[in-house]
């Protein structure tokens, strides 16, 4: 079984998260693992959901990918050598890893192979703090940039008036 990690904080999950998963697809992965990174923080401006609700909106927007996926939340540490072994020791073994930046180059340090993944077509970039940002001015274009599923997870979580009220601190 060839087995992809992709690593983020899914603040909330969006489009180029989703794109990244297809890509895994069309790369010929059997599985992805997805760690929900910093799943001990919740309730602040750049980290409003908690893991469990994270958990959940990635499951919904999953279902019927056709790609298997396993979901692992993975508190922050202090040391990036000792947060790559919690990863290793809650993930099955895998063969790649999804990443940019700083993750890229944690995994590339410990000689896996890293796929960076592309940058969307919209010249913005999609980026979570992009989306807290229009949600917290009340620009409802956010809602293109999440898949429907994920959409419906945040008003079903009051994600909205969570992310106005922590902008508003």
């Amino acid at each position: 079984m060839k087995r992809a990690l992709f690593v983020g904080r899914f603040q909330p999950f969006h489009l180029g998260h989703l794109r990244v998963v297809k890509d895994a697809k069309r790369d010929g992965f059997d599985e992805i693992v997805i760690v929900i990174g910093s799943a001990q923080r919740s309730d602040t401006r750049e980290n409003p959901f908690t893991s469990e609700e994270r958990v959940e909106m990635i499951d919904s927007a999953l279902q019927g990918i056709g790609l298997k996926y396993r979901l692992i939340p993975v508190d922050d540490t202090k040391s990036d050598e000792v947060w790559v072994e919690n990863v290793e020791t809650l993930a099955p073994k895998f063969d790649a890893v999804y990443a940019n930046g700083p993750v890229k180059t944690i995994f590339e340090g410990r000689g896996y192979e890293i796929i960076d993944p592309k940058p969307g077509d919209d010249e913005t970039r999609i980026s979570g703090e992009r989306i807290r940002k229009m949600i917290a001015g009340s620009d409802e274009r956010w809602k293109s940039l999440v898949a429907e599923k994920i959409c419906e997870k945040i008003l079903e979580f009051n994600g909205v008036e969570r992310i106005k009220k922590l902008n508003s601190l």
